[in-house]
């Protein structure tokens, strides 16, 4: 037993013999390695000079760890430092004992904390993604040995189909969903390759690949990744959007959550007041998280009630903070959420106005307004609520009465410099930027008819782009897109030009699935030719006035607050997006 009276492992003594052989190893060991430096530093020198990490700074870059501000030298800490010890605008804590819970909030506060906590976030998602990934290649290798069984009992004709092109990702992919098709029915994978749809399915593959060669099989399988990607984050955003029902806790748990809410809602109000917006939306988000997951006993209604105050409070923030940063839909959806708990809440209605406003749905906005003045009937404040209401109308108005004018100038434009007839002098889009910034978009126009006018191509009814319509409008409505969107205007400065001409590879990534569902080829001629099925109807021979507005609005939701830069010629430096005086004063 050792002193703290565990008991100790047992010793062996190694022998004579085992010892040199021990040592003999240890010394082929340290030849092959590169002897290290362990001379003592210089005075003056520092540590960082001397003492390596098995990372550069490169390295941390290449993986996307977040990067360390570039103003934390030595000089800053130490003048931190001193502030620290004296200041307690600074450091709140001296006037604080380490048992109060303040005290560790304050401390979780400081930058550099939330630098470790980033970091360590960014370390904890890549470390699920190398498990996530090292269970998928786990569970592929099982089920490339199985699939080697069940093909060789397969027939003939099917073993002549697939073995010449099996070395290709595609069929083994393909293959793959035949296997766990026939683990569905209960079934053998023979016996699934027996129908006439599965054979054809393998022989057109088999053409495709011996016609196309290499080349057409990645292809084919690019196609495949962007469809299945696409299923999952539809998948994902399907869980995410499933509203689980809380969970009956404790009194202790319950208090436990609140305090965690409390203190990341004033997290987040500290970082709103610095003009930290996305970081004040990562506290908020981190409230919602954890009050939306319980809830008291029925009979404690007072206890729900102040779980559900402060959760439409952190939920009406979070909208808050999206709309600043730019992610409509995720402030659509919390908005919604608050409107659940409470939907006589004219704040989080005036939320969700702001969020479909972002999204380009203007008439949705328009009646969440008349839903706020219905509501503001009664109130202390019923003059405030409805001024700032008709001040959002106003504008939305504002809004629509622009974009029509600088559709209908634009077409003048057009008309005037002849893009629509056969004999006017051609621009090229490398020269168009040179010539006239309209010129960018007058050549995607003359595009546009050329396809219009090439004979055959695709058509669709009035009620197939209406539908064409609805799934852009949602894949351009989520989140991520509209990340890269509000990132690539801010890499471009807001320059008109050059946002429309690197648009095109931003918008053919989402688009593509749509391509291929509606069948146009995944590529710009097909974006082109969609385009040109879509109008058909909205500026053909007899347009319809309800199609050519829902075309408006998913350009709306495409280009986000780039639009009326586009549309309207406006150039500049001009801002993403400012709130309104009334938004700020809405704030919780």
């Amino acid at each position: 037993m050792d002193a703290h009276g565990y008991p100790k492992a047992p010793i062996e003594e190694a022998s004579e013999e085992q010892r040199l052989i021990q040592e003999q190893k240890r010394h082929e060991v340290l030849a092959r390695e590169p002897k290290l430096d362990h001379a003592v530093p210089a005075p003056g020198a520092k540590l960082s000079d001397v003492v390596c990490g098995h990372m550069t700074s490169e390295d941390y870059d290449e993986l996307g760890y977040p990067k360390v501000p570039t103003e934390w030298n030595e000089q800053y800490f130490g003048e931190l430092m001193e502030k620290e010890k004296s200041d307690p605008r600074v450091n709140p804590n001296l006037l604080l004992s380490t048992n109060d819970a303040e005290f560790w909030y304050n401390a979780a506060r400081k930058p550099y904390a939330k630098a470790i906590q980033r970091s360590e976030k960014h370390w904890t998602g890549r470390r699920n993604v190398w498990l996530r990934q090292y269970d998928t290649v786990m569970m592929l290798n099982e089920t490339r040995e199985e699939l080697t069984e069940q093909l060789e009992e397969c027939s003939m004709e099917v073993k002549r189909l697939v073995a010449p092109i099996l070395q290709y990702k595609i069929t083994e992919a393909t293959m793959y969903n035949f296997l766990r098709e026939a683990r569905e029915l209960d079934t053998t994978l023979s016996e699934l390759l027996q129908g006439e749809e599965k054979l054809s399915m393998l022989r057109g593959l088999r053409k495709r690949i011996d016609t196309g060669g290499p080349a057409d099989a990645e292809r084919m399988m690019e196609e495949y990744d962007m469809r299945s990607r696409r299923l999952m984050f539809d998948k994902h955003r399907a869980k995410e959007m499933e509203k689980k029902e809380r969970v009956l806790s404790d009194c202790d748990t319950l208090v436990k959550c609140l305090n965690w809410g409390q203190k990341c809602k004033k997290d987040g109000m500290i970082e709103w007041q610095n003009g930290n917006y996305e970081e004040a939306l990562a506290s908020w988000r981190q409230a919602e998280d954890a009050l939306k997951k319980f809830k008291a006993p029925e009979s404690d209604k007072s206890g729900n009630a102040i779980i559900a105050d402060l959760h439409i409070a952190v939920l009406k923030n979070v909208a808050q903070a999206a709309i600043k940063c730019g992610y409509y839909t995720e402030a659509l959806d919390a908005a919604d959420d608050a409107l659940k708990i409470d939907d006589q809440d004219h704040k989080a209605w005036f939320r969700q106005a702001c969020a479909l406003e972002g999204l380009g749905r203007f008439a949705e906005a328009e009646e969440a307004l008349n839903r706020i003045q219905e509501l503001a009937v009664g109130l202390p404040d019923q003059r405030r609520i409805q001024k700032d209401a008709q001040a959002k109308r106003d504008k939305l108005q504002a809004i629509a009465d622009r974009n029509d004018a600088a559709q209908k100038r634009g077409l003048e434009r057009a008309l005037a410099k002849g893009i629509f007839g056969d004999d006017r002098e051609r621009v090229t889009v490398a020269d168009a930027p040179k010539k006239d910034p309209e010129a960018l978009l007058e050549v995607e126009a003359e595009k546009l008819q050329a396809v219009s006018r090439s004979a055959p191509r695709k058509r669709l009814t009035k009620d197939g782009a209406d539908d064409l319509l609805e799934d852009l409008r949602s894949a351009y409505s989520e989140t991520p897109f509209q990340k890269q969107v509000r990132k690539l205007a801010l890499d471009v400065r807001r320059d008109r030009v050059e946002f429309i001409t690197h648009m095109r590879k931003v918008c053919l990534a989402v688009q593509k699935p749509i391509l291929q569902k509606w069948g146009f080829d995944p590529s710009a001629t097909g974006v082109k030719e969609m385009q040109a099925a879509i109008q058909d109807h909205t500026i053909g021979q007899n347009p319809d006035d309800a199609l050519r507005e829902k075309a408006d609005e998913v350009t709306q939701v495409l280009y986000g607050d780039m639009y009326s830069v586009v549309y309207s010629g406006l150039q500049g430096n001009l801002p993403i997006r400012r709130v309104n005086p009334e938004e700020l004063e809405l704030l919780e």
